[in-house]
């Protein structure tokens, strides 16, 4: 079976897979807070589902729609990176009730600060 790459680029799921990949490069490197997020999404939904319904009677805000329906999907990868960065020193916990000694190793990259 042979695939080209503008073949598969036009697959509904990669479309959807490369929004929602794109959401989740732009949280790692550009990190909004996860209660931004959820209100934007929040936002974009309401609105997506009132484009949803007028484009139903008027053909011309479908493309509309799609855009805003585009965005959602970026907006769900950038949530749900959020969230798992959110969590991530909650991680450190599994190893606290082993028995043995655990060495944990770390880079310190900024200068030390002193606060009361």
């Amino acid at each position: 079976m042979y695939h080209s790459w503008r073949r598969i680029a036009g697959l509904p799921a990669m479309r959807i897979l490369l929004l929602f990949a794109l959401g989740i490069l732009l949280q790692w490197h550009f990190p909004i807070r996860a209660s931004v997020l959820l209100h934007a999404c929040c936002c974009v939904f309401a609105l997506s589902a009132g484009f949803s319904a007028a484009a139903a009677r008027w053909r011309a805000l479908r493309p509309l729609r799609d855009a805003v329906l585009l965005f959602l999907l970026l907006l769900c990868g950038m949530l749900r990176t959020a969230d798992e960065l959110r969590r991530q020193p909650a991680m450190l916990l599994q190893w606290s009730d082993l028995p043995g000694k655990v060495t944990l190793t770390g880079v310190i990259t900024n200068d030390v600060r002193m606060s009361p």
